[in-house]
């Protein structure tokens, strides 16, 4: 399937219980749940999954007590709107399971996969809500947590992703404005995983 999503990096000063109250209390939004989110990344020693600007990851939904595995390919961004691949099926343990995967995803990961590692982990908690008006539905994820590497640099995440489920993207991309505006936020142009990547480069620098 094809992901398209708008992520914006919030302030500091704009601390979780602020956002969280912010996002209760906007007309067009209902609270969905709230999840923690255990992001292990995997990538070969070459690191050829980064160089093809794909990401592949095993997912604890702390909520639904489920693991998730899930491939990203190299994808776009235009105006702060990230387009992308992406295949996500459940699996039954901390373990990927190839198979499950549709042929596509399969025959991409297929070279790589009698050498893959974690190489990092993003852990964050989310919270989901659904914004829903005309037709248009999308969903906002509040996520705020750290990327860890092994040698235990870290950064924070601390941004809220608009994701487009059904619906205008036009208008999404109308109503990620009006957030950024009212939120003093700024477009993130680096995914979770490209920011653990930066992470493990400064370490070998």
């Amino acid at each position: 399937m094809i992901e398209l999503e708008i992520s914006l990096s919030l302030p500091a000063s704009l601390d979780v219980p602020w956002v969280q109250a912010w996002l209760s209390n906007h007309a067009q939004l209902s609270y969905q749940r709230s999840t923690q989110l255990t992001n292990i990344y995997f990538d070969t020693p070459s690191q050829n999954l980064k160089h093809s600007k794909a990401a592949l990851r095993l997912r604890f939904d702390d909520d639904k007590n489920q693991w998730l595995q899930t491939l990203k390919t190299a994808g776009s961004m235009q105006d702060g709107l990230a387009s992308r691949h992406e295949w996500e099926t459940p699996v039954a343990q901390q373990a990927f399971e190839i198979s499950a995967l549709p042929a596509e995803a399969q025959a991409y990961l297929s070279p790589y996969v009698a050498d893959l590692a974690a190489v990092f982990e993003t852990n964050f908690q989310r919270d989901i809500y659904l914004y829903e008006l005309e037709g248009n539905v999308y969903e906002f994820a509040f996520d705020h947590g750290e990327v860890i590497t092994p040698q235990s640099q870290r950064t924070v995440i601390h941004e809220l992703e608009i994701e487009l489920i059904t619906g205008d993207v036009i208008a999404m991309k109308q109503l990620a404005q009006q957030t950024h505006t009212a939120l003093t936020a700024t477009i993130q142009l680096m995914s979770k995983a490209a920011r653990g990547y930066a992470l493990l480069d400064s370490e070998s620098a």
